[in-house]
């Protein structure tokens, strides 16, 4: 299942959803999460599945400051594919176009290889780094915190990834929306 996140107007919507679903994916196996304004999701008329995303914590103009979260776009995504839910969900965004058309099955691919839950682009280790979510967070006092409560690493690490063409094992999406932000 992938899900794909836009704002965009519903004519650049259905020209994207078409793309989509002529080269990389059926249909029934694309969702549109939606984070545009209300009044344009209203004029989305698709051949797929499109859910909005009512969480202005996902409409921020300075992401760090304003402190961006994905949160309601995973609780959306889960939501909408809880009838039929799927072992993998790729979560990404409207400006992220595959250039293969065997995505499902490299992703599938590289879960097995890595052996891992999730892959996420751009993952880089920050901890002990002045990385500036790293050094926002700890100035609240509140990222140690919730690691020592979360975390099941016990070596410090700190990691950090784009947040854009995430894949996650859904048990692991839903483990991780079992946590506060």
């Amino acid at each position: 299942q992938i899900g794909l996140l836009t704002h965009h107007s519903a004519e650049q919507v259905e020209k994207m959803v078409n793309y989509w679903v002529d080269r990389f994916i059926c249909a029934k196996d694309l969702l549109i999460l939606y984070g545009g304004a209300r009044e344009d999701f209203a004029k989305l008329n698709l051949p797929v599945k499109a859910v909005f995303i009512n969480d202005q914590r996902l409409r921020t103009r300075d992401h760090q400051r304003e402190r961006q979260s994905y949160r309601g776009v995973y609780e959306a995504f889960l939501t909408a594919t809880a009838e039929d839910p799927v072992d993998v969900c790729l979560i990404t965004e409207f400006d992220q176009i595959p250039l293969v058309t065997d995505l499902e099955q490299r992703i599938l691919q590289r879960l097995d290889e890595e052996r891992a839950d999730a892959l996420l682009h751009g993952l880089r280790r920050v901890d002990g780094t002045s990385h500036p979510h790293v050094l926002a967070h700890e100035i609240r006092g509140e990222l140690s915190k919730a690691l020592a409560e979360f975390s099941v690493r016990q070596d410090g690490v700190i990691l950090c990834a784009f947040g854009f063409g995430q894949v996650w094992k859904r048990r692991v999406l839903e483990r991780v929306l079992e946590h506060p932000d």
